[in-house]
């Protein structure tokens, strides 16, 4: 049996992973997997405060499902390293505390040694844009420029949360993904997904539902003149099922507020690593280590 705890990044497919593993079930061989939701895992993890104010919630799902000795426990939660861009500096500031405080959790349950941990990247540029794009589509209404200001650009590494990872769940345990796999379709994304953390894939993985749209450019013009106006959690989640419907980059061509000189400077800084950790990603398609990504 193993435990397998998906934690991200935001915007890499996990809405994807979450609900392929939601509507698919029936298609898994009897014991083969236990899937723990993505609305519970709100519950149990939140933005990993609840694992360390209430670590007994995970804890107690964890020894439930493991009772009935599935191959593998899975849980996938994106905000399980907390907030992007928080008021430290980096990506995912909280990684160490967090990911201190699911171990803890993982050693009282007696399992440290059948954990895998999955975290998938992008290239750093793509992360920025696309996550200001997810917070306009939830309510924020500054330009991306404004937003922008608030980013320090040297730190936007990732490997700070992959070595924190690394350094708490060992390195051999820390799976890496890679965002661009998409690219070969989200059902062969799905099979790398199951292939990486060793889940016995169904004979046919048949899914063509997408998820999440981004905002179209017309979309992110509007919302930046409405979400201003609006008021209430209700009013905000109604907007953005209306956007969804008809202003998506599924309607329209994707929202680039990005300016150029900004991905052009982002770019210089980090893609000579982010091609370290592509490399360490690719490999952990065969489950082979690739240990220079942390050199």
């Amino acid at each position: 049996m193993a435990i397998i705890f998906h934690v991200g990044a935001h915007k890499t497919g996990t809405s994807l992973i979450q609900k392929y593993f939601r509507d698919r079930f029936p298609d898994f061989d009897e014991g083969a997997i236990a899937n723990i939701g993505r609305g519970d895992a709100n519950h149990l993890i939140g933005w990993g405060d609840m694992l360390i104010n209430h670590p007994d919630r995970l804890q107690s799902r964890l020894e439930d499902e493991l009772q009935g000795q599935p191959e593998n426990v899975i849980l996938s939660h994106e905000c399980a390293l907390g907030k992007p861009f928080g008021k430290r500096a980096g990506i995912y500031p909280k990684t160490k505390r967090n990911a201190k405080a699911l171990h803890s959790v993982i050693e009282t349950v007696g399992a440290t040694e059948d954990v895998k941990i999955a975290f998938y990247v992008r290239p750093v540029s793509s992360f920025v844009e696309s996550f200001y794009l997810q917070m306009v589509h939830q309510g924020a209404f500054d330009t991306f420029e404004k937003w922008y200001e608030q980013i320090d650009i040297d730190s936007l590494s990732w490997m700070p949360s992959i070595e924190a990872l690394d350094s708490v769940f060992g390195e051999e345990n820390v799976l890496i993904g890679d965002f661009n796999e998409i690219r070969d379709g989200q059902e062969n994304y799905l099979a790398t997904f199951m292939q990486r953390t060793g889940i016995r894939a169904p004979e046919t993985i048949d899914y063509t539902p997408r998820r999440n749209f981004s905002v179209s450019s017309l979309g992110l013009e509007i919302a930046l003149n409405i979400n201003p106006h609006l008021e209430t959690p209700r009013q905000r989640k109604a907007m953005r099922k209306f956007m969804q419907d008809n202003f998506s980059n599924a309607t329209g061509e994707r929202a680039k507020p990005m300016p150029q000189h900004i991905r052009d400077e982002i770019d210089s800084l980090y893609e000579d690593e982010y091609s370290i950790i592509a490399k360490r990603a690719n490999a952990s398609k065969s489950g082979t280590p690739d240990r220079a990504a942390n050199h």
